[in-house]
Protein backbone atom coordinates (compact mmCIF):
# COMPACT_ATOMS: atom_id res chain seq x y z
CA UNK A 1 0.00 0.00 0.00
CA UNK A 2 1.74 2.82 1.45
CA UNK A 3 5.36 3.38 2.81
CA UNK A 4 3.95 5.62 5.49
CA UNK A 5 2.73 3.95 9.01
CA UNK A 6 -0.88 4.89 9.89
CA UNK A 7 -0.14 7.34 12.86
CA UNK A 8 2.49 9.22 10.38
CA UNK A 9 -0.37 9.69 7.68
CA UNK A 10 -2.44 10.73 10.82
CA UNK A 11 0.20 13.71 12.31
CA UNK A 12 0.58 14.63 8.74
CA UNK A 13 -2.87 15.00 8.50
CA UNK A 14 -3.62 16.84 11.60
CA UNK A 15 -0.58 19.17 10.91
CA UNK A 16 -2.07 20.13 7.33
CA UNK A 17 -5.55 20.64 9.71
CA UNK A 18 -4.04 22.72 11.85
CA UNK A 19 -1.78 24.71 8.63
CA UNK A 20 -5.73 24.54 7.05
CA UNK A 21 -7.40 26.27 10.18
CA UNK A 22 -4.30 29.16 10.71
CA UNK A 23 -4.91 29.66 6.83
CA UNK A 24 -9.21 30.37 7.06
CA UNK A 25 -7.95 32.16 10.69
CA UNK A 26 -6.21 34.86 8.88
CA UNK A 27 -8.62 34.85 6.00
CA UNK A 28 -11.58 35.67 8.13
CA UNK A 29 -10.11 38.72 9.86
CA UNK A 30 -8.65 39.86 6.22
CA UNK A 31 -12.17 39.80 5.56
CA UNK A 32 -13.92 41.46 8.44
CA UNK A 33 -11.53 44.57 7.42
CA UNK A 34 -12.87 44.36 4.00
CA UNK A 35 -16.49 44.84 5.12
CA UNK A 36 -15.22 47.60 7.36
CA UNK A 37 -13.94 49.17 4.97
CA UNK A 38 -17.45 48.25 2.58
CA UNK A 39 -19.54 49.67 5.36
CA UNK A 40 -17.39 53.18 5.72
CA UNK A 41 -17.49 53.43 2.19
CA UNK A 42 -21.11 52.68 1.86
CA UNK A 43 -21.54 55.72 4.88
CA UNK A 44 -19.59 57.97 2.47
CA UNK A 45 -21.23 57.29 -0.25
CA UNK A 46 -24.57 57.88 1.69
CA UNK A 47 -23.11 61.60 3.19
CA UNK A 48 -22.21 62.59 -0.32
CA UNK A 49 -25.61 61.99 -1.99
CA UNK A 50 -27.35 63.73 1.28
CA UNK A 51 -24.58 66.58 0.80
CA UNK A 52 -25.22 66.92 -3.21
CA UNK A 53 -28.69 67.18 -2.37
CA UNK A 54 -28.68 70.09 0.21
CA UNK A 55 -26.17 71.41 -2.74
CA UNK A 56 -28.56 71.26 -5.36
CA UNK A 57 -31.39 72.98 -3.26
CA UNK A 58 -29.92 75.23 -2.23
CA UNK A 59 -28.70 76.57 -5.67
CA UNK A 60 -32.00 76.40 -7.10
CA UNK A 61 -33.54 78.49 -4.13
CA UNK A 62 -30.50 80.93 -4.76
CA UNK A 63 -31.42 80.97 -8.77
CA UNK A 64 -34.86 81.18 -7.84
CA UNK A 65 -34.07 84.40 -5.24
CA UNK A 66 -32.03 86.09 -7.99
CA UNK A 67 -34.67 85.79 -10.85
CA UNK A 68 -36.99 87.31 -8.37
CA UNK A 69 -34.71 90.18 -7.58
CA UNK A 70 -33.54 90.83 -11.56
CA UNK A 71 -36.99 90.79 -12.58
CA UNK A 72 -38.46 93.38 -10.18
CA UNK A 73 -39.61 96.64 -11.11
Amino acid sequence: MTDQSVETQIALLQADMAALTKAVTKQSSDIEGLVKAWNTANGVVSFMKWLAGIVTAVTILWGVFKLKLLSAP
